[in-house]
């Protein structure tokens, strides 16, 4: 185990090393959707929204057997996770699963911590992007990251080459999954 300072905070991230545990882990053998699977699925949408699970894999909860094997060693004793922990190699499997059963039937697809709407036009998004955010067949609800919305609204135009080539690395990664609309 290794503590170290989250990125740009002062927040304490705990790292462990899993390669043994993944070693002996089965996998669940679910299939993983793709951007492309996906946009080939939603051919007539032209508006897209992507939301963004927070701390997926930490929403799903371990068993007692499976969190005994989640045990690691500190100077102040022995500790376990009662969550799935980062660096388990079949958690995007597990939690790709999770998010499918959790969205059945809703206008939406699921591609691991992503959730993706898309509709013909804003009036079909928004219609789909409400009934999919208001879901009430289970005990989980989608909230916007304030921090993010902060970040998105507050965004300026960009000034120089460096700042317009990171602008457009970050459309052209998000241009698969979304469309980008940004008002300067």
């Amino acid at each position: 185990m290794v503590a170290t300072h989250k990125k740009d905070t002062e927040k304490i991230r705990l790292c462990i090393d899993p390669r043994d545990l993944n070693e002996a882990l089965m996998h669940p053998h679910h299939p993983m959707r793709t951007v492309e699977e996906v946009a080939s699925q939603m051919s007539n949408a032209r508006v897209f929204s992507v939301l963004d699970a927070k701390s997926s894999f930490w929403q799903i909860k371990l068993d007692h057997e499976s969190s005994l094997c989640t045990t690691f060693a500190t100077p102040f004793g022995r500790y376990r996770f009662l969550r799935m922990p980062f660096g388990i190699n079949s958690a995007s499997e597990v939690f790709q699963r999770a998010m499918e059963q959790i969205f059945t039937g809703f206008p939406c697809a699921i591609i691991v911590d992503d959730i993706i709407v898309g509709g013909k036009g804003e009036k079909e998004h928004d219609e789909k992007l409400k009934e999919s955010s208001q879901q009430s067949t289970t005990e989980y609800r989608l909230k916007p990251d304030p921090a993010k919305i902060q970040a998105i609204t507050e965004m300026s135009p960009p000034e120089d080459k460096a700042a317009l080539q990171r602008f457009l690395g970050m459309a052209n990664y998000l241009g698969k999954s979304s469309q980008i609309s940004v008002n300067w």
